[in-house]
């Protein structure tokens, strides 16, 4: 490889030098005028040479695509559990929640279907949020069921609400995030979203041993 590189390198000099030799020594070219048409030359081949190669670049979208279609398998696996959910609730006010949760979720699956390089932007939105989402529920949906009412498991539930409705409000505003045509920065605000949230969901796991 590294001889590779230093012949690209020598190419184009050596076929300037020779150009500028045939027009000066014996085309009997103008020394200034046979120098600028080797210079020309010599750019040109250079730009030829370090043009990056198209096929390498297609390789690269190509495995990316590859590696982001198989990650949304996943997603859409948690997108099908959180349905799943919808139908088992019985609190009306989560079950709308959960519907907002699912419906952005589903518009960022597909954004990243057509646009892979938004993938590493949207991983917490398709893997982190619905995976605690549905770990969370789930232990929600047991308590409804068995009409547990003493005070631990209305605290649970209580924080289980607040804890979806910023979920809720981060997909909202991820989803927004993602739309915007820097994919790979977000606002200031929203970073401190995300950060605050997953703080609240590190504390609620430890609380809850979940």
């Amino acid at each position: 490889m590294k001889d590779k590189s230093t012949l690209i390198v020598i190419l184009p000099a050596v076929a300037a030098g020779i150009l500028f030799i045939f027009l000066f020594a014996i085309l009997k070219v103008y020394i200034l005028t046979a120098l600028v048409i080797s210079i020309i030359v010599l750019i040109v081949f250079a730009i030829i040479l370090f043009k990056p190669s198209k096929n390498k670049n297609t390789k690269i979208n190509t495995n990316l695509r590859i590696d982001v279609k198989s990650n949304l398998e996943n997603s859409k696996i948690y997108l099908k559990r959180l349905n799943q959910l919808v139908l088992r609730l019985e609190n009306k006010n989560m079950t709308q929640r959960l519907k907002i949760i699912i419906s952005d979720m589903d518009r960022i699956i597909k954004l990243v279907s057509e646009n892979p390089l938004k993938y590493k932007r949207a991983n917490k939105y398709l893997n982190y949020y619905p995976e605690t989402t549905i770990k969370i529920l789930e232990q929600y949906d047991k308590i409804e069921d068995n009409r547990l009412k003493g005070s631990e498991a209305v605290n649970f539930m209580g924080k289980v609400e607040d804890l979806i409705l910023q979920i809720k409000n981060a997909y909202e505003r991820g989803l927004n995030d993602l739309y915007s045509d820097d994919i790979l920065d977000s606002s200031v605000e929203l970073k401190v979203l995300e950060s605050d949230l997953n703080s609240q969901i590190g504390d609620f796991k430890s609380d809850f041993n979940l």
